[in-house]
């Protein structure tokens, strides 16, 4: 009988790691429309279905393929899939490691009052990775993104005023 229990737990841990390893199945019909816009050009469905190949998130995650549809939809000014495009190559991940064509990204996408691109390039200033450190310019940048309600800017700025939470 112990047998038994201990055989059926083992199909159990089986089963639920099939289950949580297969992409659900509303992710993955989120992929398959995302997927007929992007073939269409339409920049959203370009960046947000480089997020899902980014995040293995409806298909197995492939950052070269998010890459390649990030690349597209920044060439058409959307200025979320210039910040993501950005975040890959300032990592290196599915794309060479290119801080300066980092900057650019996440400049072209704050430029169009990107938060997570004012964040991300103010990083770079505060930081002084692939540009010349500026502190002024990146308390600048946290600021808009604080002023549109960005909590992490908002937090910065804090700390770079050394006020406490």
């Amino acid at each position: 009988m112990r047998l038994i229990k201990v055989i059926a737990g083992g199909a159990m841990v089986v089963l639920l790691v099939i289950l949580l390893t297969r992409p659900h199945p509303s992710a993955r019909k989120a992929a398959e429309f995302y997927q007929k816009a992007a073939d269409q050009g339409y920049a959203v469905a370009q960046n947000n279905l480089g997020l899902r190949y980014a995040t293995g998130q409806g298909m197995p995650k492939d950052l070269g393929k998010a890459a390649e549809l990030f690349q597209k939809a920044a060439d058409q000014g959307n200025a979320g899939a210039q910040n993501n495009l950005g975040w890959l190559h300032e990592t290196g991940e599915g794309v060479s490691k290119d801080l300066g064509k980092a900057t650019e990204l996440f400049q072209k996408a704050a430029d169009q009052g990107y938060a997570d691109a004012q964040n991300n390039l103010g990083r770079l200033y505060a930081t002084g990775q692939g540009v010349s450190k500026d502190s002024g310019k990146a308390a600048e940048l946290f600021q808009k993104a604080a002023d549109q309600g960005d909590q992490f800017a908002t937090t910065i700025l804090k700390r770079l005023s050394g006020e406490n939470d």
